[in-house]
């Protein structure tokens, strides 16, 4: 018997697999797509691709076309979000909506940035994302609807005053009859000078004395609130009679409402009673706005008008206790979309201009064009 020897096992290789025969054309379930050719691009970019793309150019458009008005996104955002402690024109703070889910307490939890071509509201406490969301859609499509009257292309709707279908043929004779008188004012505008010749009340030769003679239209009594945007305290809330008597009268801001002897914040929660409407419009020009008021005083006490020292001016109308109602309050609402106006300045917590002040922005003093003190609360 030979002796063993050690063979090596050979390597091991793979199985081959069978291959499929090949199907003819006939057979195939679908044809091969055509060969792509060298430097051809897709016919269209994927769908989030699109997406992404308008909502850039968008973003693009809108932040190189559309102004920001720190003022009217702060009335917006007192509407939707409640008091809001302001630490600038476009930043404050406020209690947040979800803090009862906070696992710190706090009065200032939630912070609105208005500076962004998107405001925001942001809190740090991941417990109330899902009401932070649903403020920032309520407080973007406020002020993107806001700041889009603005445009050259905006129409704005005829609003619906009462819901009941009953009433339908009265609003509409009503919304008719104020888109006519609308119409009428704006087609005939009247130079501002005409109405500082025809001012009822003899106004002062110097503009700084139109301070005083403006205060004129509140009681001695009433507690108002006079200053900047951001002012707050005991000293920014003072009484007619002290505010007279003082040779230095802070501004460039007032209220058309008195406040609570306790009030320390520019709330509408801390307003005792509204004195005066003040109806401003952005898009019409001087002369049409000057036209407008005029002819809004058939209807209206007008008992004031003053020159925002720039390319405005503010009507003061006598409160009506009509608009109290909530019937009141929304064809008042209705009336002053169709005529062109800021609707935020039915708020009474919002600030106006101040006359006999300097406008730091234009440079220009605030004056008053139009008095009568006939429509002061004095008179009465």
């Amino acid at each position: 018997m030979s002796p063993r020897t050690y063979r090596p096992n050979p390597p091991r290789s793979l199985p081959n697999k069978a291959k499929s025969p090949a199907r003819s054309p006939s057979q195939s379930s679908s044809p091969p797509p055509p060969p792509r050719q060298l430097g051809e691009l897709p016919a269209q970019p994927p769908r989030k691709q699109l997406t992404y793309l308008k909502q850039t150019r968008a973003t693009a458009i809108s932040s190189s076309e559309q102004t920001i008005d720190p003022i009217r996104r702060q009335r917006i955002a007192e509407q939707i979000l409640g008091p809001v402690d302001w630490e600038s024109q476009t930043r404050g703070h406020f209690p947040c909506p979800g803090a009862s889910r906070h696992t710190s307490n706090s009065t200032t939890d939630a912070t609105v940035f208005l500076n962004f071509v998107v405001p925001t509201v942001k809190c740090y406490h991941k417990s109330c994302a899902r009401e932070v969301d649903k403020l920032n859609r309520r407080l973007r499509s406020r002020i993107s609807r806001a700041e889009a009257i603005n445009q050259p292309h905006y129409q704005p709707q005829t609003p619906r005053i009462v819901q009941q279908p009953v009433q339908v043929a009265e609003q509409n004779r009503t919304v008719d009859r104020w888109r006519q008188t609308f119409l009428a004012a704006i087609a005939s505008p009247i130079d501002p000078r005409q109405l500082y010749r025809e001012s009822p009340t003899a106004l002062p030769f110097r503009i700084d004395d139109d301070r005083c003679l403006f205060l004129q239209l509140f009681t001695p009594a009433d507690r108002i609130w006079i200053g900047d945007l951001t002012d707050t305290g005991e000293w920014s809330f003072k009484p007619i009679s002290d505010l007279i008597k003082s040779s230095k009268l802070r501004g460039p801001f007032i209220c058309p409402a008195t406040f609570k002897d306790s009030a320390t914040r520019r709330q509408q929660t801390e307003v005792l009673h509204r004195r005066f409407l003040v109806v401003e419009s952005d898009e019409l020009s001087t002369r049409q706005h000057a036209a407008l008021l005029m002819a809004l005083s058939k209807e209206w006490s007008l008992a004031a008008i003053v020159s925002t020292g720039g390319k405005s001016l503010h009507g003061w109308f006598r409160w009506v206790p009509d608009w109290e109602t909530k019937a009141g309050l929304l064809a008042l609402k209705a009336r002053l979309e169709i005529m062109k106006c800021d609707v935020a300045s039915i708020t009474s917590s919002q600030p106006f201009r101040l006359p006999g002040v300097l406008n730091q922005t234009t440079l220009r003093y605030q004056a008053l064009i139009y008095l009568d003190l006939a429509h002061s609360y004095n008179a009465i």
